[in-house]
């Protein structure tokens, strides 16, 4: 039953292989409109994981970025449109130099601190304030 189960997989492997360089896919979810079998059937097997095949994706990635950006310099087509695929596949330190602003939300790293402890102490519970008084 192992075997069989590899030899499947192997073929899962193998048709992802093809799809991704055939389609020039650039995202792990786009693979499965040209393959067999589905998204579950892929994660169940671990093949988001596969360093194989995220770097084929990833080698059409900076293709496809390349390819954008001779277009820029040659001006051949519309810039706006080319730049939001662009921020699309970015890493975030290309996100970051394409943003003409950059606010980082993040703690950068650090960890989170919690709330400091707070103390409060009730004076005079048991005073009744008569009508009249603040």
């Amino acid at each position: 039953m192992g075997n069989k189960k590899r030899l499947v997989k192997k073929e899962m492997i193998k048709e992802m292989e093809v799809a991704i360089k055939a389609k020039k896919i650039a995202f792990f979810d786009h693979i499965f409109a040209y393959t067999t079998f589905s998204r579950a059937s892929a994660y169940n097997n671990n093949l988001d994981k596969l360093d194989s095949l995220r770097e084929l994706i990833n080698k059409n990635k900076v293709s496809a970025k390349n390819y954008m950006i001779n277009n820029w310099i040659s001006q051949k087509s519309n810039a706006t449109l080319q730049i939001a695929a662009f921020r699309l596949m970015s890493t975030p330190e290309e996100h970051k130099l394409l943003n003409q602003q950059y606010i980082d939300h993040t703690t950068d790293g650090d960890k989170l601190k919690g709330p400091e402890k707070i103390q409060i102490e009730v004076i005079g519970k048991n005073e009744v304030i008569e009508d009249g008084e603040s």
